[in-house]
């Protein structure tokens, strides 16, 4: 039989080894690009936290004040336009609920802590060498294929190949440069501790590949936030030299920044669109519009980008994020959602100031990235995608987990209620499992379903592709029948009819009824309703059609397909 520290360990490297499998699955995989994987980080992140909570002395890893947000998030999501869509939004948030927690179980130890960090580091390295293959290798062979097919080659995507800015693993490159400014504090804490001079050389290495690949990427605000995260990091370093650093980082970023600023809005010149600055003032603009019309609750998590173009005007971009997230999560959530998030921000400044004194690399290292982390949201909109946003809940709950596990033992040992709290009776644990398991067990159900009902709708539109239109059919009804409640699907099932089977009336028929539940199930959503006005167009019913395009014009107004004169020259075209 182990002994009580034994079982600890056991416990402690079990909690650590959930933790580098989520990050490495997100990393690697990222959620928003892969939906199985969203499906697995989901089911580990859940089973992770479950493990964590249910743990003698779990319950004091969550703070009793953030349980007296439950009910405004969920009046939140009950009070949105469409439910589905909200209850998507709210499992992500869940996801990264469950890293911060996992996180902070993994802070409480001081080898875990250490082997999270490593496998941060490795996955740093990894992504930087993609980065840079794809702006050395991929891109440019790529833009030279696409430049052989002539007036034919798609100019949108050869401007991309052409700018050179890599992405890595991620959907775009601020999402690599927001990840990058996560891992390179701790590339560098690794390579100031290292034991051997092999090791500090490898992690020199794996830091240099980093700063190279966010040199790539351009993304100045990524740079900006790494800064403020370095900044941190300052006790790492001897007291005479932390102002020298100081100034060197300061300097550093502000030149670094401007030049990628002048960049990026060179290449918006010459591509004759608007700079990135101004496309983001108009997203703030409208975000604190919108929060300003729907204080309380917001529109509902995840419509964002349904109730964005009734704010819109002329200049503005097109998005799906208000390019800051507690701008989006304010117009979605309600105010509300900022008391946690700046709750969660002091409770970050006060353990700096406790790692300071502590000397400890591995926690300041995890306060600098996740303060860059929530730096970097100021302008941008990494908390929405899971593959950089739960590695920075990972090192969020570090680097707050050290402070926790600070505090807790004095009061007794793992198995004891080492993490927080008196001494639980055996029956707790069990308890709290209970009580846990079916909403663990609904959240996985939840997430495996999103996964298959995206996974049939991808396969659907490549047996189109292969001209097995049947088939494609098949697979469109099984996405929408897995998901009844969600507007996609439903969506996606009449737009491959209208795309592939106009001719057929009885597919016709079949693909305005499901453009009818799509606009039912979100009555937001301009979109829902012209797929529905196109619909009825091809079913000859005109005065339905024109119905539809007026409700499409009046929620995107700025929309000059979703006028009426473009529904009546559509109609005689027919």
């Amino acid at each position: 039989m182990r002994s009580e520290p034994e079982r600890a360990r056991a416990v402690q490297a079990a909690m650590a080894g959930a933790a580098c499998a989520l990050a490495i699955v997100a990393v690697i995989l990222p959620p928003e690009i892969e939906p199985w994987s969203r499906a697995a980080c989901q089911v580990i992140g859940a089973a992770a936290a479950l493990a964590a909570l249910s743990l003698p002395g779990g319950a004091s890893l969550v703070p009793a004040w953030s349980l007296s947000f439950l009910p405004f998030a969920a009046a939140s999501v009950l009070s949105a336009a469409c439910r589905q869509m909200a209850l998507d939004e709210a499992a992500d948030a869940a996801l990264l609920v469950a890293a911060g927690l996992l996180g902070r179980r993994v802070g409480g130890d001081e080898r875990g802590r250490g082997s999270v960090a490593t496998v941060f580091v490795a996955l740093g390295a990894a992504a930087a060498v993609q980065a840079a293959l794809q702006h050395h290798v991929l891109y440019p062979a790529r833009a030279a294929e696409l430049a052989a097919q002539g007036p034919a080659a798609p100019a949108a995507i050869l401007g991309v190949l052409r700018a050179g800015r890599p992405s890595g693993p991620f959907i775009l490159p601020a999402a690599l440069g927001g990840f990058l400014a996560l891992v390179i504090p701790l590339s560098l804490s690794s390579a100031l501790r290292a034991p051997s001079g092999l090791a500090r050389a490898a992690a020199l290495a794996a830091a240099f590949l980093e700063i190279y690949a966010l040199a790539l990427t351009r993304s100045f605000g990524a740079v900006l936030s790494l800064a403020a995260g370095l900044l941190l990091a300052l006790p790492n370093f001897a007291r005479r030299r932390r102002r020298r650093v100081a100034v060197l980082v300061v300097i550093g970023a502000l030149l670094a920044s401007g030049y990628f600023l002048r960049a990026r809005r060179l290449d918006a010149a010459a591509a004759e669109g608007v700079d990135p600055l101004t496309l983001r003032l108009g997203n703030w603009s409208a975000a604190a519009r919108m929060t300003r019309d729907h204080p309380f609750f917001g529109t509902g998590p995840g419509s964002f980008g349904t109730f964005y173009p009734r704010y819109m005007r002329q200049g503005m971009n097109e998005t799906k994020y208000a390019h800051n997230s507690y701008l989006q999560a304010s117009a979605g959530w309600g105010v509300w959602i900022l008391w946690p998030v700046g709750a969660l921000a002091v409770a970050l400044l006060r353990a700096a100031r406790r790692a300071r004194s502590a000397r400890d690399p591995v926690a300041i290292a995890s306060l600098a990235g996740a303060s860059s982390f929530l730096v970097h949201n100021l302008g941008d909109f990494t908390a929405y995608l899971p593959g950089v946003a739960v590695p920075a809940a990972l090192l969020l709950g570090m680097a707050l987990g050290r402070e926790h596990a600070s505090g807790a033992e004095a009061r007794g040992s793992l198995v004891g209620g080492s993490f927080g709290g008196p001494r639980l009776a055996p029956r707790g644990p069990v308890a709290m499992l209970l009580l846990l398991l079916p909403c663990g067990v609904l959240y996985a159900r939840h997430a495996i379903v999103l996964a298959r009902s995206i996974s049939c709708r991808d396969a659907a539109l490549a047996a189109a592709d292969r001209g097995d239109l049947g088939r494609a059919l098949q697979l469109a009804r099984e996405a929408a029948d897995l998901r009844r409640a969600d507007p996609e699907p439903q969506a996606f099932l009449a737009q491959m009819i209208l795309d592939r089977l106009r001719a057929d009336p009885d597919r016709i028929r079949e693909g305005e009824r499901a453009a009818a539940r799509a606009a039912a199930l979100n009555r937001e959503s301009a979109i829902l309703h012209y797929t529905l006005a196109l619909c009825h167009q091809a079913s000859g019913e005109t005065t339905a059609a024109f119905r539809e395009i007026d409700k499409a014009h009046q929620l995107y107004p700025l929309k000059p397909l979703y006028a009426l004169e473009s529904a009546g020259a559509a109609g005689n075209s027919r």
